[in-house]
């Protein structure tokens, strides 16, 4: 764990990652293998194998965020309004870390990181970057839960 409460950005990140892992590597500042081992763990004491840890169980990643060092406040969840993403991150501005997932109509999940209008996900390719608009690809989707994170 390290402790601190912002946004870092993931050192080996790749296409293809999974925004789950992208997430996980931001808010803590690990590297890839070190989330990765996380998240297998708790999924082997559910007795399952994880092989893809780009498409994770909230349940998996949750429980992994403790052992990475993290507990959460929900601030949001599904039985309020769901908020679209540009909305949210300027709703939430000044809670903290945070992780925000959303879902849209189809049922898929996304989620992403972001701490005082800052933003790291798939799409800014692993880095912080200020947000200004999410691409268009995600207007679908809708915040579902904000989780405030802090060090254990």
């Amino acid at each position: 764990m390290t402790g601190t409460m912002t946004l870092h950005e993931v050192q080996d990140w790749q296409p293809g990652r999974g925004c789950t892992p992208t997430a996980l590597c931001a808010v803590t500042g690990l590297r890839r293998a070190d989330v990765d081992t996380a998240l297998q763990r708790v999924a082997s004491l559910r007795g399952v194998a994880l092989t893809d840890t780009a498409s994770v169980s909230p349940q998996d990643w949750g429980e992994a965020l403790k052992l990475l060092g993290y507990h959460w406040d929900v601030l949001h969840d599904h039985t309020a309004p769901r908020l679209e993403l540009d909305g949210a991150v300027r709703t939430f501005h000044g809670a903290g870390l945070l992780l925000m997932i959303a879902v849209d109509d189809k049922g898929a999940g996304h989620v992403f990181a972001t701490c005082d209008r800052h933003i790291v996900d798939c799409w800014t390719y692993g880095k912080v970057v200020r947000h200004h608009r999410f691409p268009d690809e995600y207007r679908d989707f809708t915040v579902k839960y904000v989780l405030r994170l802090k060090p254990l």
